[in-house]
């Protein structure tokens, strides 16, 4: 399936954007979050998800995959530019966003980002609604270099949250699981067998240790789910 890179897919078939929908659906003037939640169903069905983060990008994807008109909100975005690759800025299409690693965490610095050229977005509409050309122009560079800005945040946002410590890696995460899993096992069967040899001393050492794995193997089958839990259990019977 075809998403945009903000976007995110589980392995159940959650997708997760970057704000909620509710977000999205008032940015476009609808009251209810169904409309936007509708759109992600049919992109889902078609093969691409929405770019509910892009509006430049909603009216291609509008037409391409919906079977009605589009609606006001997005044809208005049809008098905007769309935004340019990085290496498509001329000299000068950039402000001083004052971003950087070290303001805030990474999640601010990426909200920051966003909200940014959300701003310079609505000033572009307004000034093209008001037919103010020039000022839609200096809107139109502001745009851009936010967008670019934003692109780039996102492309570094992982990296950054792992360095702070605010991101593990889910097979860094399994493996840790993995190991507390074989010294979990191995300290339930000790301690377990101390027990036995404790409360019944004339058991000998084997059939305490069958006990001890028997109680074991009853105890995984209470671990249910999800593919941590089964990181768990292979580290318990390894």
């Amino acid at each position: 399936m075809k998403k945009p890179d903000y976007a995110s897919v589980s392995e159940s078939g959650r997708v997760k954007y970057p704000r909620d929908y509710q977000e999205y659906a008032s940015q476009w003037g609808y009251k209810s979050a169904d409309a936007v939640r509708s759109w992600v169903r049919i992109g889902k069905k078609r093969g691409e998800l929405p770019p509910l983060e892009d509006e430049s990008e909603m009216l291609l994807w509008w037409r391409a995959y919906m079977d009605r008109s589009p609606p006001d909100c997005f044809l208005r975005a049809e008098t905007i530019p769309p935004v340019p690759s990085e290496g498509e800025l001329e000299v000068g299409e950039s402000i001083e966003l004052k971003l950087s690693e070290d303001s805030g965490s990474a999640d601010e610095a990426l909200q920051e980002a966003r909200s940014l050229q959300r701003l310079c977005f609505e000033q572009l509409q307004a000034a093209l609604l008001r037919g103010d050309h020039s000022s839609a122009e200096r809107w139109r560079k502001d745009w851009t270099a936010a967008a670019t800005t934003r692109r780039q945040w996102e492309k570094d946002y992982n990296r950054i949250a792992e360095e702070r410590g605010h991101l593990v890696r889910k097979q860094h995460l399994l493996e840790c699981l993995q190991f507390i899993g074989g010294i979990m096992s191995r300290m339930f069967i000790i301690v377990l067998m101390g027990t036995l040899k404790k409360v019944a001393p004339e058991m000998d050492r084997r059939e305490r240790r069958e006990l001890a794995l028997q109680a074991r193997d009853e105890w995984i089958d209470s671990l249910k789910g999800n593919e941590f839990a089964a990181a768990i259990v292979g580290g318990i019977r390894s």
